[in-house]
């Protein structure tokens, strides 16, 4: 499963790879009017990176969270091990889908 970027109104995913390429293309031929088209590709494809560090910060939480509640062994704890488990591995491959 690839990571989505956006969901238009009529439902359509945009796939975030497809959605950095586009705006890449776009902020390239904005920026060769300055002569920084180099620089406006740059931008485009780091213009979500705020979205990306926040991604991997959840994951490291997240998983500093489950090797903690790990070596815990009541019920309570164990059913939030799973959902953190599966919250910290969904994270990561989506992580690792965009960074490739």
């Amino acid at each position: 499963m690839a990571a989505i970027a956006r969901i238009s109104d009529n439902g359509k995913a945009q796939l975030l790879a497809d959605h950095l390429r586009g705006t890449a293309y776009l902020a390239c031929e904005f920026a060769s009017v300055f002569g920084a088209s180099q620089w406006g590709k740059a931008a485009g494809l780091l213009h979500d990176y705020g979205i990306y560090f926040l991604m991997v910060n959840t994951y490291l939480t997240l998983k500093q969270q489950f090797i903690a509640h790990r070596r815990k062994t009541d019920d309570e704890t164990q059913d939030l091990w799973g959902h953190l488990k599966a919250d910290s591995e969904l994270v990561e491959k989506h992580t690792m889908e965009i960074i490739g």
